[in-house]
């Protein structure tokens, strides 16, 4: 194809047809980088999800142009080869980086503080859809493209994105370290270990506490056995704290230091390291009630209670998020109960005894399986574990999983074996979501809103999981709507399985087929176990 050069405006005279288009391709090649990242983002964007979910749109968009362009490029060739529109080209490359950048920061808790406000967000958002507009404008795109753009500046789409603006702010507003220390200089005292990890300093070590400061409990030398090692009771400044033997924790002091900067009521706090007898134990808060699975498993939980402690453990998670941290092992069994049942989350990768970094699903601790998120597993399937990959949206899932665990009060697919359940996770099948029929129309509402909560938190796609910020908002309102109506002690099941054995039942036609008469008094008996 023969193309004449107009030396005034063309893109580069005497540059031949191939080089002309591999100054495009390169173009091209980083548009659809940036879209990548973008989709990226948008898949595990814990807050803003509406936005991040316009603005992948609006890419995608942007890639099929780019995708029509080289199929039709004869009758392209003549923009291509003026510098006008290869200029113009560029300015669309920058505004595509500048979405990517934006997306970055609106996608988490801690990319959005960059912003001074939901206003400044918003005008933000708006402008770089104008840009966008006006390039692809330029660029003399479809109409199809052009419509979508218009669109995306509706008043319903607009409306959208106030929305996710605000659920951050108020999410944000609800976060605050329980010493009234301001959140940010945390954030930033994290920010300055990670640094000095990376750069492999020495000078990170977590608190140290002389076995000299630790001080018998009343109950002196007691030993308590717990599901992952023997734990000690202690005091410490006067506080209660449990010492946890550890192995070697040389590799993971920087991991220790930062838990020492976790203060929130909804975090088990870390003090530091020491010994007991000489052992190398980590000092942590003692919680008399154990963990969440314990309680469930001893005691009869109130709704109203699961309900506020689901809102405690959300609120735990978006403290950690603003802090760019992953608890990554969400299950009861990880979640400590205070004296007034506030959740505490606990049992961080560093002081937990699992090989995090097994090639495989047998090389893992079989529990933990039973909480992963599909993307999780198949990575492991694919002996893909070493792959930095961990994201928000597997977070999500597996908090979900911890709601389903504490409304059913048993482990996910007990019945199962390991393969079975990753079988099972990524054909797209979950666990079942029961409604049992209380006398109590709280009770069954507050049952109904869980199913609704644990339905969005297990999508198969990561995208579809529910915000955090909504979630938590979701909780909060919840929370409100049906306030905790029962006393701080809670009642033992044994008791409340003798009662239900005590009570008159109705009478019985023994006429009744043997079968069905045993399923009747079944159903009288968890009648009132209910």
């Amino acid at each position: 194809m023969a193309i004449e050069f107009d030396t005034k405006q063309d893109f580069m005279a005497n540059t031949s047809i191939p080089d002309v288009l591999a100054y495009y391709t390169s173009l091209m090649t980083s548009i659809k980088y940036s879209v990548s990242e973008i989709s990226k983002l948008h898949e595990n964007a814990e807050c803003n999800k509406e936005i991040c979910s316009i603005m992948m749109e609006l890419v995608k968009i942007a890639e099929s142009e780019m995708n029509l362009m080289m199929i039709n490029m004869d009758n392209n060739m003549k923009n291509f080869i003026q510098s006008s529109y290869y200029l113009r080209f560029k300015s669309f490359k920058i505004i595509i980086s500048s979405i990517k950048e934006y997306v970055k920061n609106i996608s988490t808790f801690r990319g959005y503080k960059k912003f001074i406000d939901a206003k400044e967000a918003k005008n933000k958002f708006e402008k770089l859809i104008k840009e966008y507009e006006k390039c692809i404008e330029n660029l003399q795109f479809t109409q199809f493209t052009l419509k979508a753009v218009d669109k995306m500046n509706s008043y319903s789409y607009k409306e959208k994105a106030e929305k996710d603006l605000k659920e951050v702010e108020e999410t944000l507003q609800n976060i605050t370290c329980s010493d009234d220390r301001n959140i940010d200089v945390t954030v930033q005292e994290i920010s300055i270990i990670r640094i000095q990890t990376a750069k492999q300093h020495n000078d990170v070590r977590a608190q140290r506490i002389n076995s000299s400061e630790l001080k018998d409990s009343q109950e002196s030398l007691e030993k308590h056995h717990h599901h992952r090692g023997r734990i000690v009771k202690k005091l410490y400044n006067d506080f209660e704290v449990a010492c946890k033997p550890i192995g070697d924790y040389k590799n993971q002091e920087s991991e220790l230091s930062i838990l020492g900067k976790l203060h929130s009521q909804y975090v088990l706090r870390f003090y530091g390291l020491s010994s007991v007898d000489n052992l190398k134990v980590i000092v942590i808060e003692w919680t008399n009630n154990g963990t969440l699975k314990e309680l469930y498993n001893t005691y009869i939980i109130p709704w109203t209670r699961k309900l506020q402690i689901v809102q405690d453990i959300c609120r735990g998670i978006v403290f950690l998020r603003r802090l760019n941290i992953f608890h990554q092992d969400l299950r009861c069994g990880n979640i400590f109960i205070s004296n007034d049942f506030v959740p505490k989350l606990g049992n961080f990768r560093c002081t937990r005894e699992v090989n995090v970094r097994a090639k495989n699903l047998s090389g893992l601790v079989t529990d933990i399986i039973r909480w992963m998120a599909p993307e999780q597993l198949e990575r492991y399937e694919r002996y893909r574990r070493d792959e930095n990959t961990y994201t928000f949206s597997c977070e999500m899932f597996s908090f979900g999983m911890l709601i389903w665990e504490l409304c059913y009060e048993k482990l996910p697919y007990e019945n199962l074996e390991i393969k079975e359940i990753s079988d099972h996770v990524l054909s797209g099948k979950r666990e079942k979501l029961s409604l049992k029929n209380y006398s109590n129309p709280n009770d069954k509402e507050i049952q109904q809103e869980f199913v609704k909560i644990i339905n969005k938190t297990w999508h198969h796609k990561p995208q579809q999981r529910i915000s955090l910020a909504s979630l938590h908002l979701t909780l909060e309102e919840l929370v409100k709507k049906y306030p905790l109506d029962t006393p701080m002690s809670l009642q033992d099941k044994t008791s409340k399985l003798e009662e239900a054995m005590d009570i008159d039942s109705p009478p019985v036609d023994f006429l009744v087929p043997l079968e069905k008469g045993e399923m009747l008094i079944l159903e009288i008996l968890f009648q009132n176990i209910g």
